[in-house]
């Protein structure tokens, strides 16, 4: 994560940009169960989560997501840009998700570090009005056994002391060794609350997703920001 921020702020140096032209910010999440894209990544047990990023005003940002998993650990690393155009958030970019934790064909033995054996591009567009709408197409590239295609649509409303949100998706393509096809789509359901005297958001998730012996998950999950 540091390695990102220092190779763009000696970019700043390099190209004689100013570097108060780049804002660093971050998050961190305390969560009952790790969910993502309907599913649970830690087997509906709690961990910590966090974002480091670092974006210019040009549009560019990168950053880091972590997260813990069920064995080992999750760290992904992003890069794009983001404008807007006649009121239309676009947003592009590329995500590569890394891993540690034992190797799979070495039970109990010594934890690897994964990395750039999958990816995926994304392209999102976003508009605000009554409520904020977005959607998001995700291609996955690195891996031919995981040459997924996503496409995800979300809709969120915030109040006054409330916040609600939802999201829809459906994912086509082969994503595990045996090259199979798993097509399913994927929902989730929240509910959250920015609440001053805790200095962060707490919010509660319900999920789920049509693929085969799938369970509903759930999530209690508390972030706070800086």
């Amino acid at each position: 994560m540091k390695l990102i921020k220092l190779s763009l702020v000696a970019a700043v140096l390099v190209t004689g940009l100013a570097a108060d032209a780049f804002k660093v910010s971050g998050d961190a999440t305390f969560t009952s169960n790790a969910l993502w894209r309907g599913a649970s990544l830690t087997a509906d047990t709690a961990t910590v989560q966090g974002t480091i990023g670092v974006e210019h005003e040009s549009g560019l940002y990168a950053g880091a997501w972590g997260t813990g998993l069920t064995v080992g650990s999750e760290i992904d690393l992003y890069a794009g840009y983001a404008t807007e155009l006649a009121g239309i958030g676009i947003d592009g970019g590329f995500v590569a998700y890394t891993t540690t934790g034992p190797d799979a064909n070495d039970v109990g033995g010594d934890y690897e570090y994964t990395m750039d054996q999958y990816g995926e591009v994304y392209l999102g567009l976003s508009y605000s009005t009554i409520v904020d709408l977005g959607v998001t197409l995700y291609k996955g590239v690195l891996d031919a056994d995981k040459d997924s295609t996503i496409i995800e649509a979300g809709i969120d409303k915030s109040f006054d002391v409330l916040h609600l949100g939802a999201a829809y998706g459906f994912q086509a393509g082969s994503y595990d060794v045996n090259d199979d096809t798993v097509d399913h789509a994927y929902y989730s359901l929240t509910l959250g609350s920015t609440i001053e005297a805790v200095n962060g958001d707490i919010s509660f998730t319900y999920a789920d997703t049509t693929a085969d012996n799938s369970d509903a998950v759930y999530a209690l999950t508390y972030t706070t920001s800086f």
